[in-house]
């Protein structure tokens, strides 16, 4: 079995027990225990966005801050490619895992629409 097909199934079991209702609920509460069962058979290891740095470098541009400070996502590293529960074929960067695309665009989003005023 190959690695889409294993987080394919993986994710349907989760869901099927309802341990969640969706993919992107996996990734926002059991994403260490999803990615502990993929890895426990042998795909890659599992990370944090904080660990990256170890691994590869990751730009997050003028949301840095707010996505270190927010969001925190265990994903897994196998063979040069991220995956999630969301994400079963894998990307090349982990800030294309579809949760930190959405975290991304709503904290860009955000900045564009709040104004600070500091002068007196």
């Amino acid at each position: 079995m190959d690695i889409t097909t294993y987080i394919k199934a993986t994710r349907d079991s989760f869901i099927t027990n309802n341990l969640a209702p969706n993919a992107y609920e996996i990734n926002n509460g059991l994403c260490e225990e999803f990615a502990m069962s993929v890895i426990g058979v042998g795909f890659g290891i599992a990370l944090w966005q904080d660990e990256l740095d170890q691994v590869t470098p990751l730009t997050w541009g003028e949301v840095k801050e707010e996505i270190e400070g927010y969001c925190h996502h265990c994903f897994i590293l196998y063979n040069g490619k991220f995956y999630d529960a969301e994400c079963p074929e894998g990307v090349t960067h982990p800030k294309d895992l579809p949760l930190f695309k959405k975290h991304i665009r709503y904290f860009t989003q955000k900045l564009k629409t709040t104004s600070i005023c500091c002068k007196n």
